[in-house]
């Protein structure tokens, strides 16, 4: 009798370890997911911020590069070129101005050289800067780092150093911004500045688009 018993006891031991398994129960599997959806909402805005932090970092590297490109045209020419309709960076004025070149990388001539009678380049575009066709013939138009091809231009036509007055009056974004579809009011001094820019030239646009703090400004550190 005691032989049948611990045979009985063996055999439901087996029986037992046989039956467990190493997966993971429903209670655990539920705990990983809500865990995971903790770190991919403390994760997702901070790789959103570091996103845009370097994209500020490019544009106003850009933004730069232009102004320098520009200077060097008010150098060798004695004046800046209209490379603006309106207050709005335009893109052929852009091109034939500082590269000589029109869209399609032709030489510019007349008064479509915008003033560039030499066909001087004063600056290269880098990849990324000229974005877009049109009918198979380039027709590009020419965004900053977030992709915005609505960019506020004012330039020291004066020659003082700043810009301010009548030179600080073209200064509204056109709507239909084509990142952000955000449509900036004039843009304003900061707190404590007066209503002039310390600046021959400065450029602008909506930067990341969300209101006017992301305003990407070629005047501001």
């Amino acid at each position: 009798m005691s032989i049948h018993r611990d045979s009985f006891i063996r055999d439901a031991r087996l029986g037992s370890s046989c039956g467990s398994t190493n997966g993971f129960t429903l209670l655990e599997l539920l705990s990983v997911v809500a865990i995971m959806a903790v770190l991919a909402g403390l994760l997702i805005p901070t790789s959103t911020a570091v996103r845009n932090a370097a994209l500020r970092v490019r544009g106003k590297t850009q933004f730069k590069q232009w102004s320098l490109a520009l200077e060097e045209f008010r150098s060798e020419y004695g004046h800046y070129p209209q490379v603006a309709v309106s207050g709005v960076m335009d893109t052929s004025r852009f091109l034939a101005a500082l590269t000589g070149r029109d869209h399609q990388g032709l030489s510019v001539t007349g008064s479509a050289a915008v003033g560039n009678i030499r066909g001087l380049r004063f600056y290269t575009l880098s990849t990324g800067e000229l974005v877009g066709s049109e009918e198979g013939i380039p027709r590009a138009e020419l965004k900053d780092a977030f992709g915005n091809s609505r960019i506020g231009v004012l330039m020291d036509w004066n020659g003082d150093g700043f810009i301010s007055g009548d030179e600080y009056v073209l200064q509204a974004l056109p709507a239909g911004n084509s990142y952000t579809g955000f449509s900036p009011p004039i843009v304003p001094p900061r707190q404590g500045e007066s209503a002039r820019i310390s600046a021959r030239v400065a450029l602008y646009s909506v930067g990341a688009g969300r209101g006017p703090e992301d305003y990407l400004c070629s005047w501001h550190p």
